[in-house]
C-alpha cells in the first residue's frame, strides 16, 4: 500500500513552496559551480606560479651557460678568422722552387744572368745578364719560349746588331 499523504496547504502556498524548493536547488547547484570554479582558479594560479618559477630558473641557467661559453665562442671565432686568412694566403701561394729550377736549367751556358726578378702580381719576369754572342742570346730566347709559363720573348733590335758580349735586360710577360 501506498502511504497516504495529507496535504493541508493551500494551492498558492503549495506552489510557493515548490518554487522555493526549486530556488534552493538552483542556489545549491550555483554554489557548487562557484566552489568548483574557485578550486580550478586556485589550481591554475598555483600552476602559473610553478611555471613562472621554472621559467625563471631555466632563464638563469641559460644566461649562466652562455656567459660560461662566451669565451669559448670568442676563441672559436678567432680561430675561424685565422683559418680563413691562412686559406686565403695558401690559395695565393706559388711554389717558386720548381719554376726557378726549370728556368735556370733552360738558360744556355754561354749566357750569364746577373739579376732575376719574378713579379707574381704583375705577371712579369725581369731578366738581366750578359750573352757571349748573338747566337747565345737567340738560344736564350728560344729556350725561354719553350717554357710553359712564357709565351713570347721580345729582344730589342739594338741588341741583335751587336756580335759579342751582349748586355741585355728583358722584361718578359708570364702566363699562368
Amino acid at each position: 500500500m501506498f502511504p497516504t499523504r495529507l496535504n493541508l496547504l493551500l494551492p498558492e502556498k503549495r506552489k510557493h513552496l515548490s518554487f522555493m524548493v526549486n530556488v534552493q536547488f538552483i542556489k545549491s547547484v550555483l554554489q557548487l559551480f562557484v566552489i568548483t570554479f574557485c578550486l580550478i582558479a586556485i589550481m591554475l594560479l598555483g600552476g602559473e606560479w610553478v611555471l613562472q618559477t621554472h621559467f625563471a630558473s631555466i632563464s638563469q641557467n641559460i644566461s649562466a651557460i652562455s656567459s660560461q661559453h662566451s669565451n669559448t665562442n670568442q676563441t672559436i671565432i678567432h680561430i675561424n678568422t685565422s683559418l680563413e686568412k691562412i686559406d686565403f694566403y695558401q690559395k695565393k701561394y706559388v711554389l717558386w722552387t720548381p719554376i726557378i729550377e726549370e728556368l735556370f736549367s733552360t738558360i744556355p751556358e754561354s749566357v750569364t744572368i746577373s739579376s732575376l726578378e719574378i713579379s707574381h702580381t704583375d705577371g712579369l719576369l725581369k731578366l738581366s745578364g750578359v750573352a757571349r754572342d748573338r747566337e747565345a742570346l737567340l738560344a736564350l730566347k728560344t729556350s725561354l719560349e719553350s717554357l710553359p709559363y712564357i709565351d713570347t720573348v721580345e729582344i730589342p733590335l739594338s741588341l741583335l746588331l751587336k756580335k759579342e758580349l751582349l748586355s741585355f735586360s728583358l722584361v718578359i710577360p708570364m702566363g699562368t
